[in-house]
């Protein structure tokens, strides 16, 4: 091991306690420079978990090693405050060269300016092993202002351990509505005297309800706001009180407590939900702290569904910015971690499943558990897909902090859904507009 390699261990064990977004390095001034003034140094920023930045610490040192004078300095945090971190940066014009994105916030860099178009790299950054429709994710108007690091989709979740255990069979995820889903959850948390609730909370993330506007035709965003009628997000909201009330789902106050708890403490992964809706890609977590073999399946409504609501859409997504000073260098770093087995090999399924398939195919025999699981699910869901996702116009990042605010507001039964969902659409609409 390397004394230089040592040291960025060392940084990544001491730094990644940190929770506001930690810039290493800055000293070495601006996007492309370097403390001795040789090389090229990049500021590479991301989000995740102490064994993400310890995956990517390692995954730079073996990139800096193959590219001499290449310097890639970390900024990486959690979730919380990092895009309250890159948009400050955005401002002062000081975005790292590399970033971690996702939708639908890449949309409102892309449109601002602020990313670079990928496609005038394509020396360097092979964009033709990712799916047109992995693609479209980031997209507008022909310009590719980001690489997806991984693939997923939603999928129920199943521990057919938790289920068998109080003498219910699998359910058939080929045929099942969402009125089975709910006589089906109801009947677990019976059997079980109330000790295991059949179903997680499934409203304080809008993707399930996604799944259900999509299966009515309908879509999340238009190109000018929300592209779902009141009425789908009301009908949404008065299934989750009719679960809420049989018992399917955890009360209110389990469910807004449960909302810090990590995949690993769920009550999923414990044991205490037998049925959780949840990306697909993140399975492997916690799958590496149950016992027992977990499953996924298809979400209910699919088989009598107007059309599918399934779809398979991009984890998160590195992007380059438009300021870099070294561009077709950030290019070339971004087709190193998405591209090559290598990285992969580091990597692994921590991004979600990979996206470039001849990666995949390298990578699947070697997975863990959980990792195959979901890299098997979602090949398949792929080829189910009916509609894409479309593009949000500007603005519509806001739309997932009202869903939840909105949905607690039904839960607790403060606001009839009908009364939500006037309400989330107007500010939704008014954000956008």
């Amino acid at each position: 091991m390397t004394s230089s390699y040592a040291r960025r261990r060392w940084t990544a064990a001491t730094l990644a306690a940190v929770t506001a977004l930690t810039v290493v390095g800055c000293a070495a001034g601006g996007n492309g420079g370097s403390a001795d003034g040789e090389g090229i140094s990049l500021r590479f920023t991301w989000w995740g978990s102490d064994a993400r930045h310890e995956k990517t610490l390692d995954a730079i040192a073996l990139f800096e090693e193959q590219n001499p004078g290449v310097t890639i300095v970390p900024e990486y945090s959690g979730w919380d405050g990092y895009w309250d971190a890159l948009s400050t940066k955005a401002a002062a014009n000081d975005l790292p060269d590399i970033m971690q994105q996702v939708d639908p916030y890449i949309f409102d860099y892309a449109q601002n300016g602020t990313l670079a178009d990928l496609t005038e790299y394509s020396d360097v950054l092979d964009l033709e092993p990712f799916s047109p429709a992995i693609m479209e994710m980031s997209t507008v108007d022909g310009a590719v202002y980001g690489v997806p690091g991984g693939m997923t989709g939603m999928s129920a979740w199943v521990n057919p351990a938790t289920i068998e255990s109080v003498g219910i069979d699998l359910p058939d995820d080929q045929t099942w509505s969402w009125e089975d889903y709910a006589e089906y959850a109801a009947s677990i948390t019976s059997a079980s005297g109330g000790s295991i609730v059949g179903s997680g909370q499934v409203t304080f993330d809008s993707q399930m309800f996604n799944i259900w506007a999509r299966q009515q035709g309908e879509q999340v965003f238009s190109e000018t706001g929300v592209g779902f009628k009141p009425e789908t997000l009301s009908s949404w909201w008065e299934f989750v009180l009719e679960l809420q009330q049989d018992g399917s789902i955890p009360t209110a106050e389990q469910s807004v407590e449960a909302v810090g708890k990590s995949l690993e403490e769920s009550g999923f992964a414990t044991g205490q939900t037998a049925i959780q809706g949840g990306w697909a890609s993140q399975i492997g977590a916690v799958q590496a702290v149950v016992d027992t073999p977990l499953a996924l399946m298809q979400l209910p409504g699919e088989s009598e569904a107007e059309v599918r609501g399934v779809f398979v859409k991009p984890s998160l997504h590195y992007s380059v910015a438009a300021s870099s000073e070294h561009p077709e260098e950030a290019a070339k770093f971004v087709d190193f971690l998405v591209n090559t087995v290598d990285a992969g090999e580091i990597l692994g399924a921590d991004r979600g499943t990979p996206a470039n398939p001849d990666v995949l195919e390298e990578l699947l025999p070697s997975m863990a558990a959980g990792d195959q699981l979901a890299a098997e699910y979602l090949l398949e869901a792929n080829e189910l897909v009916e509609t894409s996702l479309p593009i949000p116009p500007p603005g519509a990042s806001m739309f997932e902090e009202a869903f939840i605010r909105y949905s607690q507001e039904v839960v607790f039964e403060r606001m009839t859904p009908a009364e939500a969902a006037e309400a989330l659409i107007a500010e939704v609409d008014a954000a956008v507009a």
